[in-house]
């Protein structure tokens, strides 16, 4: 699959899923489905790295996003993408690009507020343009179903690692197995 629309995509996908059988069409059926979520998943991380972690904003670009209430670029393509992603790809995936996103967002708005300060808005303004376009981020994600658990996290006990060492460091020299022994003359 060649295409870079995640509408089109997305439409690939619901009729790869209706139409999938046992037979050898159902078959070629689902793995053209598989292609088409995961050129969803390309385009849809190539959006965010794009419109949302790489965008410099110019000052007049903030101002219409102050002054006239309207939303920031990177929020409006955060809602895009992940409206047109949700039925493109399976629900854990989604999740994942949509946390992934999500944050991109936050970081993005966050430091349009930093700068807007630095550009000479009034304190409070920068933080209502914060505040504004937060909520908005979460009131039009929250209809998607996105599940933002805790992501589980491994850890390592190295809670006898030390006394393991100090052990090994203190314990007499062993003498090697006899299966190890050097032959004698």
């Amino acid at each position: 699959l060649r295409d870079d629309d995640l509408a089109s995509l997305a439409a690939v996908v619901a009729k790869c899923k209706e139409h999938a059988g046992p037979d050898v069409v159902g078959t070629a059926l689902e793995r053209a489905r598989q292609d088409a979520q995961e050129r969803a998943v390309f385009c849809a991380l190539a959006n965010v790295r794009e419109a949302v972690e790489s965008n410099a904003a110019d000052d007049a670009e903030l101002e219409r996003a102050l002054r006239p209430r309207r939303w920031f670029p990177p929020l409006r393509a955060t809602l895009a993408t992940l409206a047109e992603l949700r039925g493109a790809v399976d629900d854990g995936v989604f999740d994942d690009l949509a946390r992934h996103a999500v944050t991109a967002c936050v970081r993005a708005v966050a430091a349009a507020k930093e700068r807007l300060s630095k550009l000479g808005a009034a304190p409070l303004d920068a933080q209502l343009f914060l505040v504004a376009h937060l909520l908005v981020l979460r009131e039009k994600v929250a209809p998607l179903g996105v599940r933002f658990g805790a992501v589980p996290v491994k850890t390592l006990d190295w809670s006898g690692a030390k006394h393991a060492v100090a052990k090994l460091r203190h314990a007499p020299p062993k003498a090697p197995p006899k299966t190890f022994a050097a032959p004698s003359k």
